[in-house]
């Protein structure tokens, strides 16, 4: 029985032995897979701030690069606006020498611009303002044209002159009323009163200037006119012949 004994005891010591030796192996294998993880996260970090470092630095040299690009086109700005203003000093000096060289030419041609000004407007914008304005543009051409016409004709109608007058009267008068209209109601409806003014003054230069090219053509072929010594029985206006007041009667 006291044989037995230390022989069980040292088979406990061999199992003992036996059973933490794997303790220690998995201890070291933990150790070294931590290590290596710390290991690879400081290569991380380090990866990490050398790419934003190197971020950083090509942020700075693009904001560089843009700053360089913007006193470029500030430059090319300012190139351009002085040439423009040359432009217009250059155009006026142009218009101004035009106008007193040739001005029936210089009418005519500022004329034909701004009568054809709704074509741009209704290629340019296709809205229903656009719209309206080219068609009331087409209404008033149409009219005035038939009336322009009446005007140079030879020999001219007697209603004309009465014709021409009362068209654009009534054009002048549209344009004032809605123009002062436009004035007065700015302040409350700015966008249609500012609208309806630019039309009422386009509509009212336009008028204007065929007016007086109607009014040449009218005044050139009154009876009296065109005789150095205009005889008594000739109308002013149409130059046909007067009539005796019997007749009339």
């Amino acid at each position: 029985g006291a044989a037995t004994e230390p022989a069980a005891g040292a088979g406990a010591l061999a199992a003992g032995g036996s059973s933490s030796a794997p303790s220690a192996s998995v201890e070291a294998a933990l150790q070294a897979a931590t290590e290596a993880a710390l290991t690879r996260r400081e290569q991380l970090a380090a990866a990490h701030a050398a790419g934003a470092a190197e971020l950083q630095h090509g942020q700075q040299h693009l904001a560089h690069s843009q700053h360089r690009l913007s006193a470029e086109e500030i430059h090319d700005r300012e190139l351009s606006a002085s040439f423009f203003l040359l432009f217009i000093v250059v155009l006026q000096i142009a218009v101004f020498a035009f106008k007193a060289r040739w001005p029936r030419r210089y009418q005519q041609v500022t004329l034909v611009f701004l009568w054809l000004y709704p074509i741009l407007v209704v290629t340019r914008h296709q809205d229903i303002i656009s719209i309206t304005f080219f068609v009331a543009w087409i209404a008033w051409s149409a009219r005035t044209f038939v009336l322009v016409r009446a005007a140079v004709a030879r020999p001219m109608a007697p209603r004309t002159p009465e014709a021409v007058y009362t068209w654009f009267l009534r054009t002048h008068s549209v344009c004032y009323w809605l123009s002062m209209a436009a004035v007065y109601s700015f302040l409350f409806i700015p966008g249609p009163a500012l609208l309806v003014g630019i039309l009422s003054l386009y509509f009212g230069v336009l008028g204007r200037d065929f007016a007086e090219i109607c009014a040449e053509n009218i005044s050139s072929s009154v009876g009296i006119t065109k005789y150095e010594n205009p005889p008594e029985n000739l109308c002013a206006l149409c130059g046909e012949e007067l009539r005796p007041m019997l007749r009339l009667m």
